[in-house]
């Protein structure tokens, strides 16, 4: 007998406020107009999904009985830790929690391809479950906060470089964003102003306006704060099998994207952003201006390529037949 309703518990590792929040809270969300979802605690439910290879969500959803065990298993936290005591703790977790699980769900085909060859999971047990941003969402805008926005941080008259996302350990291509934009400024008769969104520790510069933390919810009016999203992704093998949210997010809003090719962006997203080669800080100047000044169809492109393969409701739907399917039996 095929199961309508599902009961669905996803269980966090970390702060709902970062990458990995955002993207359980879009998955609870849109699960939600299917089955019963809940975040953190719910008696009996029909499947569990932990978020990381991580004991602290990957302990209570073992423990929980009698439901299907999911591991969503988003990035590759070791990779961040490289050279430190986390590293080797971490790499365990990798080869241990995940062989436990039912399922796992990963959304990079590169992390795939870890779990298959390095730690040692069968092809069968991984789903595919992409990245998904809320399209509708970042439709929204507000100009008188946008007004506010560039009030605050004096961006009136500049041509606005946004670089996005948490400045810690994940985020280390930043310096070198900070590097290239002062070249702009400093070679091109154009009023460059990086403008640096989201929490973190912070980078001196005399072209840099940052912002504290942001609510998800309104980093919309932070894109249409800007000319151009700048990204630069160092030549790691987290980087590699990482997942992009803010360059979709960014191409959703219509905002241009200047970035290396680096894993899925280099996969997937070549043909909607412009690249900047490694190692070549000076081409960072050419990509700027071709962004600014002669702009092709790309971002367009690139927009229509989200709606249609990463709003959230595309992702969902396809999951939910996963996930029927596993709670009926059939893989």
């Amino acid at each position: 007998m095929e199961v309508v309703k599902i009961n669905i518990l996803i269980i966090p590792s970390i702060t709902m406020k970062s990458g990995t929040g955002i993207r359980l809270q879009g998955l609870a969300t849109s699960l939600g107009k299917y089955h019963t979802v809940a975040i953190g605690k719910m008696k009996g439910p029909d499947i569990v999904i932990a978020s990381k290879s991580l004991p602290q969500s990957c302990i209570p959803a073992l423990l929980k009985r009698k439901c299907v065990k999911i591991l969503d298993f988003d990035d590759l936290e070791y990779s961040y830790h490289s050279g430190t005591w986390k590293e080797p703790i971490l790499k365990w977790c990798d080869h241990f929690f995940p062989k436990r699980f039912d399922f796992i769900t990963t959304h990079t085909e590169g992390l795939r391809q870890y779990l298959i060859n390095d730690v040692g999971i069968e092809r069968k047990k991984i789903i595919m479950l992409p990245q998904g941003v809320d399209y509708d969402m970042l439709q929204k805008t507000d100009h008188k906060t946008q007004k506010l926005i560039k009030n605050n941080y004096k961006l009136n008259g500049k041509k606005v470089l946004m670089w996005a996302g948490h400045r810690g350990v994940a985020s280390t291509g930043l310096s070198m964003v900070v590097i290239m934009s002062s070249l702009v400024n400093a070679y091109q008769p154009i009023n460059v102003r990086l403008f640096v969104v989201g929490s973190g520790i912070f980078y001196n510069s005399p072209i840099s306006a940052h912002t504290p933390e942001v609510p998800h919810e309104e980093m919309p009016d932070y894109f249409r704060c800007a000319d151009v999203l700048v990204n630069y992704y160092d030549d790691t093998p987290a980087n590699h099998m990482r997942s992009s949210i803010k360059i979709r997010e960014a191409l959703a809003c219509g905002l241009p994207v200047i970035t290396n090719l680096v894993g899925e962006i280099k996969d997937i997203f070549q043909p909607y952003v412009y690249e900047l080669k490694k190692g070549d800080p000076e081409g960072f100047d050419k990509a700027v201006l071709k962004a600014l000044e002669s702009p092709d169809a790309r971002t367009a492109r690139g927009r229509e390529f989200v709606r249609k393969n990463y709003d959230w409701k595309v992702v969902a739907a396809k999951f939910n037949k996963d996930l029927k399917r596993i709670v009926n039996g059939e893989v």
